[in-house]
């Protein structure tokens, strides 16, 4: 018998596209899926409307300490972690201390930003390569554009991940 995947999404606002990818995960495998979401916003958008109907562990960022959010990392043990970014800097400590204490584990982090190669993100390679790339394995990035990013930020072709915002696809795309 084979276990079940988990996977804990560290994540910022859940919109009708995670939603969308967290049902293909939930359709398509035999997963458990936890997800810290941001329920306050400084970005004065709508927030969506979470289906807590499905078999997923919803948790309100604002209700946890990063010391937390490392607890119910060490409790889940996730096989995966997927972080929407690193702007959020109490999942990129939690990420980092228990990246140290499981190796193992798979770290994701999406990006939808575009490569320019301004100075500005010349020097954030240098910054993200100093102090983020040991902790994350993956880059998984929205399209064409954020692929020439993820290749700038030094992740070869094999630890990137494409279609971060396509939940719908066909069984026929998983052999591609």
């Amino acid at each position: 018998m084979n276990e079940k995947i988990k996977i804990v999404y560290l994540w910022a606002e859940v919109t009708g596209y995670v939603s969308s990818v967290l049902d293909a995960l939930c359709e398509y495998n035999d997963v458990s899926i936890d997800v810290v979401h941001w329920n306050t916003s400084n970005l004065n958008s709508t927030f969506y409307q979470i289906d807590e109907s499905r078999s997923i562990n919803y948790y309100k960022r604002s209700e946890l300490t990063q010391g937390e959010i490392l607890k119910l990392l060490q409790d889940k043990n996730p096989d995966i972690i997927v972080v929407s970014g690193w702007e959020d800097k109490g999942y990129i400590w939690a990420c980092r201390r228990y990246k140290k204490l499981q190796p193992k584990t798979k770290i994701v982090v999406g990006i939808d930003d575009q490569w320019h190669g301004s100075l500005r993100q010349r020097l954030g390679q240098v910054y993200y390569k100093l102090f983020y790339r040991a902790i994350f394995d993956f880059m998984w990035v929205a399209g064409s554009e954020q692929f020439s990013f993820a290749r700038a930020f030094g992740y070869h072709q094999k630890n990137i991940i494409l279609n971060l915002y396509a939940g719908t696809f066909s069984k026929n795309t998983q052999e591609h």
